[in-house]
């Protein structure tokens, strides 16, 4: 159940990326409007999600997948339905409201399930791997429906059907498991998820609206700073809690943050590449949505490859090296797109399209299974929204920076080689902030005592590991032991 509601989720989000620009004939949108088709369903699973992690270990496992699964399969309706493109948007964010409860339980079920350390990484791995294939058929099934007299509301009909089966079969499937003992002292932060749920749509429309209305204009630059200030005033506001909406190890321990930083990387950078070489063959190239799909299709089946590539090193290499690699290798073939060209030959997309995606998966399964294993397991439900935050979080931001950069190149958006110019300069922007991130990441990634953690170490056994790890919290209420997902 775990798996087919992650399939599903990548799956509709590929779908619908070939369905853009169908829906933007037939809604009346622009090239740049359209894209709020995907910012509104990131948006809304990145602000619901620190919600659905406190529900999953309030109310258990089965009551979020249930939940979200169903409210999902209303949202598809919505969506199919819907006479404008407002209510497309609407119907988008539903379904971001939906998907965030349903994939959030994902991982947590897998870690009850498995406790033994590497039955979960393969647990986690084939998780993972569920999203390329999900990508992979949406891609196929996308463009043919997309293509075929039901149009792109078909799209979303399918997505209904395979939500509401899921749901049926997940009563039936998914069992109760035991709820973590609740502390009565411990209140739910709700002035810090106030801050990030208002903080982020508000930096979110300020990035993608500055190319409108204009970047020096006032209701801009106060949106932009006070979404911004919110944003980033989150996590310290966090850090002077005794029960925090973030698990402490997020907050106190760098190589923590770090993995969230990945996950924003890694799934803002999937979601905006994607977005912008489908736009790039359907706008620029004039290519049909199936031939755009199966220009990609050794790409995905290359993501899924890469996703057991990922759990096969995590025993074999550091940390540092496979993430930092990851960053490298996905930072490297960003470049031939920022150099493409109309008229470019066929075989240049496919097999830099392959290239690309073969980088992301590794990165994304050793930063989660690292995670998880640091995390302690009643705070599974939490760490996971967490990820998933990062991941959708990443991708709202990348993806209104690459809409608003675009915009701000493309002088005619009825010029394919204006247009190009525009996503050209969206690949840049994409490169510059993956290979930074990477930098980053190789820079303040630290080892304990000179060496990577592992299972066998533990850390806050003694007072100066505590320090390295938690700051000034030495308490032994707040040491937290740390594994990883696989022996260095």
């Amino acid at each position: 159940m775990a798996c087919m509601a992650m399939y599903i989720d990548t799956f509709q989000a590929t779908m619908v990326n070939f369905g853009l620009s169908a829906i933007m004939e037939s809604l009346d949108m622009t090239p740049f409007d359209v894209n709020w088709v995907l910012i509104a369903y990131n948006l809304a699973f990145a602000t619901i999600l620190p919600i659905s992690g406190a529900i999953v270990d309030r109310y258990g496992l089965r009551f979020g997948f249930l939940f979200g699964t169903g409210f999902l399969t209303w949202a598809s309706a919505l969506c199919a339905a819907t006479p404008n493109k407002y209510g497309l948007i609407v119907g988008r964010v539903f379904c971001g409201v939906g998907a965030a409860m349903s994939t959030a339980t994902g991982p947590p079920i897998i870690t009850h399930l498995f406790s033994d350390e590497k039955k979960r990484t393969k647990g986690l791995s084939l998780l993972i791997m569920c999203g390329p294939l999900g990508m992979i058929s949406g891609m196929i099934l996308g463009a043919l429906l997309v293509e075929s007299p039901a149009g792109w509301r078909a799209l979303f009909w399918l997505v209904l059907a395979m939500n509401g089966f899921l749901c049926v079969a997940g009563f039936f499937a998914v069992p109760i498991f035991a709820k973590p003992p609740r502390d009565p002292s411990k209140k739910f932060d709700k002035f810090g998820l106030g801050m990030f749920v208002t903080g982020l749509p508000l930096l979110i429309y300020g990035i993608d609206d500055g190319g409108n209305r204009g970047w020096t204009s006032p209701e801009i630059l106060v949106t932009i700073i006070l979404g911004a200030l919110l944003v980033l005033a989150f996590p310290i506001y966090e850090r002077r809690l005794d029960n925090p909406l973030l698990p402490k190890p997020f907050i106190y321990d760098r190589n923590m943050m770090l993995m969230l930083l990945t996950f924003v990387i890694f799934g803002g950078g999937f979601a905006t590449w994607l977005l912008l070489v489908t736009q790039v063959f359907l706008n620029c190239l004039h290519l049909s949505a199936l031939r755009s799909a199966l220009y990609l299709l050794p790409a995905a089946v290359a993501s899924t490859v890469s996703g057991g590539l990922g759990s096969f090193l995590s025993s074999r290499t550091s940390v540092r090296v496979q993430i930092g690699g990851a960053y490298l290798w996905t930072a490297a073939f960003i470049i031939p797109w920022g150099l493409m060209e109309l008229g470019v030959h066929r075989a240049y997309i496919i097999c830099f399209a392959l290239l690309y995606l073969f980088g992301n998966a590794p990165a994304v399964v050793r930063a989660q299974a690292s995670t998880l294993g640091t995390i302690p397991e009643v705070q599974h439900g939490q760490a996971t929204a967490m990820l998933m935050v990062a991941y959708q979080t990443g991708s709202a931001i990348l993806l209104a920076l690459a809409n608003a950069t675009a915009k701000s190149f493309t002088n005619d958006s009825a010029s394919e080689e204006s247009l190009m110019n525009g996503y050209q300069a969206s690949f840049w922007l994409l490169l510059g902030i993956t290979g930074g991130a990477g930098l980053l990441f190789v820079i303040l990634y630290r080892t304990v005592r000179g060496k990577e953690i592992t299972p066998e170490v533990g850390v806050g056994s003694a007072a100066d590991d505590e320090r390295g790890m938690w700051g000034n919290d030495s308490s032994p209420e707040n040491s937290v032991s740390v594994e990883m997902a696989g022996k260095e």
